[in-house]
């Protein structure tokens, strides 16, 4: 498995110390299937760096700068060098220029502080746990968690498996928490400091918005401006960049800001089963552009034994901290098989700007607890759930707990209610589930991410939110972008100029889309753990990975001693003799192979 595994100890006792290195080398071994590759020791402090191929930028004794990601850029369109990472111990608007995801550890000396910067959206997870009179951090919430011999923690457990991630800086181990956005932290002589290096952004009430000719057209003029500029900076950083090619928006308008004569030839990649209707769409543009279009066909993973299915989603689980879904992400680990290293545009975060929280929410002044428990109840706690039946009778306290949690990330944000969930969604979702995906990924390609852009993020938060609303600014701003790609139709049938410039029959059809979707959330109270349909891909394996489980008659038994769950239900899943959802197997998957891990450390 190949990883980014950086760890570094700020220790004051001599024995401590060697009792704490003996538990990484293991740790790091486990996971990565080898001793760790580079071993850097220093008078008061240890540092373990594990990453092939990066003998050019860890040298010792002297400094040390290492990029916990794989060609970061900065705003301007540069690549970032090794060497550009010792700026980040000292020039905080330089860490604020570089496009996310990115992390850098710096280390002048074996008798400086160890640094540990993470990007402006946090999606270049770093992780922290303290002891007595030791601290570590690390690229690995489960490796930390390894070290300090602590196991899984019951409360971010379970209220993770109601969204499909962490709802904030806590993972599912005692004591090990994750740095958050803008951050930097210092160990030294036995202690850590963290602190934020940049101030929250500007979230202070946005007007209404003006919804004249006028004031739409000049919001799109300028968005247009922004994506053209951002995505042009992300090709000269990274020239040979292909592209994440579906049937929807966000993809559609990145190759819309790539100049016509950047397009002939450049790779696009589709993850599809057959007969989805992403690869017909896909095709046709990827024709009408000229690309080099290729299709990872997902139906695959069908052909896999319950054995090696069961492996891939162990490792998936692993490699994710056991944080997230590990079925879905065993299906981005086979498609990245397909990239060859290769870096890829990705439209992650394009719905920051489209009002992905906005449908049947009031445009309130202000943040109320009505609000939160309404917005958690029908949108984010209803996408991925795990069937509640697994909580047994702590289900209840398990999903009160989620919506406190929501209640405190938004206690922290200003303005008015829609700008609070345009917060929530960059901060929350963005963070925590698609910043775990783009931190296993970013240890092996370049992961270039326009829309987390600091210009893009700037004009998303200033546009008004009148006009943000189903999509209609941001398909404005494709059709500036690229006429023709605008009247070419997506996934849905509808076509980015009908979302533009929606007329009656369009608004009717809006609405009736909204009712089928606010009747698919309610029947998701009726029937717990139904959730949204699993990417493509994931059904086979889930199926593969529940036939596994039932020809081993010990396959969970680790989580059956476990308070929050309930054991019969458990068995029940493990046997065959209960139908679970992709989102159930998962969940119960990530906890049996972080168990399984922390239990081998210790034999």
């Amino acid at each position: 498995m190949k990883s980014v595994v950086v760890l570094s100890f700020a220790v004051a006792d001599h024995r401590s110390r060697a009792r704490l290195v003996e538990r990484a080398r293991k740790a790091m071994h486990v996971l990565a299937g080898r001793p760790p590759t580079v071993d850097l020791a220093g008078e008061r402090e240890h540092l373990l760096i594990d990453r092939p191929g990066t003998d050019d930028v860890v040298r010792w004794p002297g400094p040390i700068s290492v990029g916990l990601s794989l060609g970061a850029w900065a705003a301007g369109g540069r690549a970032v060098r090794p060497t550009d990472h010792l700026e980040a111990a000292r020039d905080v608007a330089w860490s604020s220029s570089v496009v996310p995801p990115f992390g850098a550890l710096i280390r002048r000396g074996p008798a400086d502080p160890l640094v540990v910067t993470t990007d402006m959206c946090g999606l270049r997870h770093v992780h922290l746990v303290e002891g007595d009179g030791w601290a570590a951090c690390s690229t690995s919430g489960l490796l930390l968690a390894a070290i300090a011999g602590v196991s899984l923690d019951a409360d971010p457990s379970t209220t993770a498996a109601l969204a499909g991630h962490q709802l904030g800086d806590r993972t599912p181990f005692e004591g090990v928490r994750r740095l958050d956005a803008a951050h930097r932290l210092e160990l030294h002589a036995g202690a850590a400091t963290c602190i934020p290096f940049a101030p929250p952004a500007d979230r202070e009430r946005r007007p209404e918005g003006d919804a004249s000719p006028a004031g739409f057209h000049d919001a799109a003029d300028a968005g247009a401006r922004g994506v053209e500029r951002v995505v042009g900076e992300a090709l000269d950083s990274h020239p040979g960049t292909g592209l994440e090619l579906s049937g929807g928006l966000d993809s559609r308008m990145l190759l819309a800001a790539i100049p016509e004569d950047r397009r002939a030839g450049r790779w696009a990649l589709t993850l599809a089963a057959p007969g989805n209707p992403d690869v017909a769409v896909a095709r046709r543009l990827a024709a009408a552009c000229d690309l080099e279009h290729e299709v990872v066909d997902l139906s695959e993973l069908a052909r896999l034994s319950p054995g090696e299915a069961l492996e891939m989603v162990t490792r998936a689980a692993l490699r994710r901290d056991a944080t997230t879904d590990p079925v879905a992400g065993a299906v981005l680990d086979f498609a990245a098989h397909h990239t060859e290293g290769r870096p890829l545009l990705t439209g992650q975060n394009g719905e920051f700007a489209r009002g992905y929280y906005y449908p049947g929410q009031p445009a309130w002044p202000r943040t109320t607890r009505a609000l939160v428990r309404h917005l958690a109840r029908w949108r984010i706690l209803t996408s991925a759930p795990v069937d509640e039946a697994i909580f047994g009778r702590h289900g209840q306290e398990v999903r009160r707990r989620a919506v406190a949690e929501l209640e405190r990330r938004l206690e922290t944000i200003a303005g008015a209610w829609p700008d609070a969930t345009d917060e929530l969604y960059l901060a929350v979702r963005m963070q925590n589930w698609v910043g775990r995906d783009f931190s296993t990924a970013a240890t092996e390609r370049q992961v270039v991410a326009p829309f987390f852009h600091p210009a893009f993020l700037s004009w998303a938060r200033g546009a008004p939110r009148r006009l943000k609303g189903g999509s209609r600014l941001f398909a404005a701003v494709l059709e500036q972008l690229d006429p023709r790609l605008a009247t070419l139709e997506l996934d849905t049938g509808l076509r980015p100029v009908d979302l533009a410039r929606p007329s009656r029959p369009r608004r009717a059809d809006a609405m009736v889309r909204f009712a089928r979707k606010a009747l698919r959330k309610a029947s998701l109270r009726v029937v717990p753990g139904r959730g949204a349909a699993p990417p493509a891909g994931a059904a086979a394996l889930t199926a593969s990975v529940t036939r596994a489980w039932a020809t081993h008659p010990d396959a969970l038994s680790r989580l059956r001693n476990l308070e929050f769950l309930d054991a019969d239900v458990v068995e029940a899943v493990a046997s065959g003799r209960r139908a679970a959802s992709t989102a159930t197997v998962g969940y119960l998957a990530a906890l049996d192979a972080a168990l399984g891990f922390l239990a081998a450390i210790d034999r």
